[in-house]
């Protein structure tokens, strides 16, 4: 299988779990580590940008429950919120996320 995204920075390939949402891509969607490790991914720009974190089980259930918000997810994780941009040749990866990327508040 390929890797939806490849090479991130201290994390290696990342594969594709679990989409909860897509509009013809994945918007809002779990991808795995090759050390089973989870990651929610959000696409803040249809094929240009997403802002992904590593997250525990019992959050995604959380979330899926309406017990934790999707803003809190990526910024209330123990790992650091991560920013992917494509630029048309490559992926740009940054630890400075901008603020427009999380998700709405609430």
């Amino acid at each position: 299988m390929e890797p939806y995204f490849s090479h991130v920075p201290n994390i290696g390939d990342l594969n594709l779990e679990h989409t909860f949402y897509r509009y013809e891509e994945p918007i809002l969607f779990v991808c795995v580590d090759i050390l089973g490790n989870r990651y929610l991914c959000s696409c803040c720009q249809l094929s240009e940008c997403w802002i992904i974190c590593q997250v525990r089980e019992i959050d995604l259930i959380a979330m899926i429950e309406n017990k934790i918000s999707l803003n809190n997810m990526f910024r209330s994780t123990n790992s650091k919120a991560l920013f992917l941009s494509w630029n048309g040749e490559m992926m740009q990866y940054s630890f400075v996320v901008p603020e427009d990327a999380y998700p709405k508040r609430g």
